[in-house]
């Protein structure tokens, strides 16, 4: 058997087993590992990119005036009618939903309409949508008489106005500050009197401020 070479074939087959074992247990362990690392991670993963800020109030349909304190969506919020901030400072988080004005709803109507207090607006991605006009026709997604509004990471988008598709900011001490956000595909329509002007922004005084986007 020897000089017939069957010791040392048998010895060769061996070590290629052995070998062909340790490298397939090498791939069992680091598959192994490596599921350990992506399951290590998933739960900080999720909760940066999903957790949401529901501090507060829930907004809904019928959600309208908002007083001092903080509000919060928990899907898309479609209103019946336009929601408004006098006084206080209120905050919004959308948490990346839609809050729109219901279709339907009367004619000339902001989502928003802001006369006073401070509105700070958190969007996560989250749009402003829907708004047909507001105050005499003007500001589809926000009307702002006074106060001071600002919004984060929010799109404004789906809105029209006679003055002001997208947003409207009457003369006085109305400001509106933009962060990283976006205000795109609104409309200024005609108002009946041949009057449409600011497809998406129409400032009649105040401040417009935006900080990229």
């Amino acid at each position: 058997f020897r000089k017939a070479g069957i010791f040392n074939d048998f010895r060769l087959d061996k070590r290629g087993r052995k070998r062909e074992m340790k490298q397939r247990g090498m791939k069992i362990l680091s598959l192994l590992l490596s599921l350990m690392l992506v399951l290590g991670l998933l739960p900080g993963m999720s909760l940066t990119a999903n957790a949401d800020d529901i501090t507060g109030t829930q907004i809904t349909a019928d959600t309208t005036n908002l007083s001092a304190g903080t509000y919060y969506l928990s899907g898309d919020v479609a209103l019946n009618s336009e929601m408004s901030i006098t006084s206080g400072n209120v905050v919004i988080n959308l948490n990346g939903h839609t809050l729109s004005l219901k279709s339907g709803a009367i004619s000339w109507q902001s989502v928003i309409y802001v006369n006073g207090g401070n509105l700070t607006i958190n969007g996560n991605g989250g749009k402003i949508s829907g708004g047909t006009g507001g105050h005499n026709q003007r500001g589809g997604g926000f009307h702002i008489d006074s106060g001071d509004v600002t919004v984060n990471n929010v799109d404004i988008t789906g809105n029209n106005g006679a003055w002001g598709g997208g947003v409207f900011i009457n003369s006085g001490s109305g400001t509106f500050s933009m962060n990283n956000s976006h205000i795109r595909n609104n409309t200024s329509i005609n108002d009946g009197n041949g009057w449409n002007d600011g497809g998406g922004v129409y400032l009649d005084g105040g401040t417009f401020t935006i900080n990229g986007g």
